[in-house]
């Protein structure tokens, strides 16, 4: 299936762009990379998701076509992850389904601010000393590209997610 072999690609070449931006001095944060990596992918096609695990791992068990009405489900139950804790993770591995899901609707809230603010958000991260991925590093790009406190953040995503994606 070509669609296949075309999310494949997306995915895998958006997961190493992000990775190697601003001359791959750090890894970008796992929920980032493979946030953007499912944004990218699913700009092609709702089909044929992927999903990157941990050495060992075989992944989520579950998957579906449609993940905005789950993400507003998770949101509406109180079941997303606390985001304060999820900029920490450090491997795949960490990432179950649903925290693939929340990690594209992420993605997908962070482009939806506009202004190039996902472009000054990724450089933030790419360029300061301590590594991308580091937690402090990302609550300062949150502060100074968007004005959130993490907590603000994670508030601001839930009710966009309340408006934006249908049931």
């Amino acid at each position: 299936h070509d669609q296949h072999l075309h999310n494949a690609l997306r995915h895998n070449i958006a997961m190493n762009l992000m990775d190697g931006y601003m001359l791959y001095l750090f890894d970008m944060p796992v929920w980032l990379s493979e946030g953007y990596a499912h944004y990218m992918r699913r700009q092609n096609t709702k089909d044929w998701n992927l999903y990157d695990t941990g050495e060992g791992s075989s992944g989520p068990q579950k998957d579906a076509k449609e993940w905005a009405p789950l993400v507003r489900k998770l949101v509406k139950q109180k079941k997303t992850p606390i985001f304060a804790k999820f900029i920490r993770m450090n491997d795949y591995v960490d990432l179950d389904f649903n925290r693939h899901l929340c990690a594209w609707s992420w993605v997908d809230f962070l482009f939806a601010q506009g202004e190039g603010k996902f472009g000054k958000f990724l450089t933030q991260l790419a360029v300061q000393p301590n590594g991308a991925g580091a937690a402090e590093a990302q609550r300062q790009a949150f502060k100074d590209v968007f004005g959130w406190t993490i907590k603000v953040a994670e508030e601001n995503w839930q009710a966009w997610v309340i408006e934006n994606y249908s049931i």
